[in-house]
């Protein structure tokens, strides 16, 4: 189904019967403890107009430590410590970085200098080191859709609402690949990112190959989309596919093939 607005999608899901099973699970155990994020931060992934989101990143629930959780996959506010999953993140955005310059280079006039550690492009200066802040928002103002799918938890009980949440969160996948204005491109991290995104879309198979720049293609809910996929960046598994994937470049990679004249992300957090 195809929606304008979160506000319009969100309208339409509290009439859904599991949307109240979903509250109320979610308030009793707030009785009983904390459960992250604050209630106000549950739905921030709409911090990204529909219309407007190009990539979505899929992560699998929030961060169950106190103060961590901010409502939107994988961030933390400024000033919070980097969790090990971001810190690898942020460590592969740094390793991707000059991947991405290349990209700005061969996509506008100009030219890039070397200047000790700096990069000037057009007199704009870049450091390529990794980010102190673990803060993703200015990524979610470029049309990136930072959506765990389960939006709560128990602290300290990694995974206590991940069966709560998946008939609420695959409807925000669907409505993505139904409303967005763009073709939009999915970066999975893990065998979990993969799974949502097929239940989603009714447990099609994701069919193809990789492309040279380890892009595949499908069609998704009648959409020509594309994804990557590789291992989570968990410690236990970052080592394992993770590393050295370029999911960033890629993404970028990916929308300017299959939308034409569409604007690439900045990833660059500092």
């Amino acid at each position: 189904m195809r929606f304008d607005t979160w506000a319009e999608f969100l309208e339409h899901q509290r009439r859904q019967p599991y949307m109240r099973q979903i509250s109320e699970a979610v308030q009793h155990d707030r009785l009983l403890g904390p459960v992250y994020p604050r209630p106000e931060d549950v739905f921030r992934f709409t911090e990204t107009p529909l219309r407007d989101v190009k990539v979505i990143i899929l992560g699998q629930d929030p961060y169950h430590g106190p103060g961590q959780a901010d409502g939107l996959a994988f961030s933390v506010r400024e000033g919070v410590g980097l969790p090990p999953s971001l810190r690898n993140i942020l460590r592969e955005l740094d390793d991707d970085y000059f991947e991405l310059i290349r990209q700005v280079v061969r996509q506008a006039s100009g030219h890039v200098n070397r200047n000790g550690d700096y990069l000037v492009f057009d007199g704009v200066t870049g450091l390529p080191n990794l980010p102190t802040s673990g803060d993703l928002t200015p990524w979610t103002r470029q049309g990136v859709l930072l959506l765990n799918t389960t939006l709560t938890v128990r602290r300290g009980e990694a995974g206590s609402h991940c069966d709560i949440w998946q008939p609420f969160t695959d409807e925000v996948i669907r409505a993505v690949c139904d409303s967005a204005a763009y073709q939009p491109h999915f970066i999975l991290w893990g065998s979990k990112a993969r799974a949502a995104l097929m239940r989603a879309c009714d447990r099609r198979l994701l069919i193809g190959l990789p492309d040279d720049n380890g892009i595949t293609f499908t069609t998704l809910r009648g959409r020509r989309v594309t994804f990557t996929h590789s291992a989570h960046p968990s410690p236990l598994s970052a080592n394992k596919g993770f590393f050295g994937s370029r999911p960033f470049s890629r993404a970028n990679t990916a929308l300017l093939l299959n939308n034409p004249g569409c604007s690439a992300v900045d990833w660059k957090l500092s």
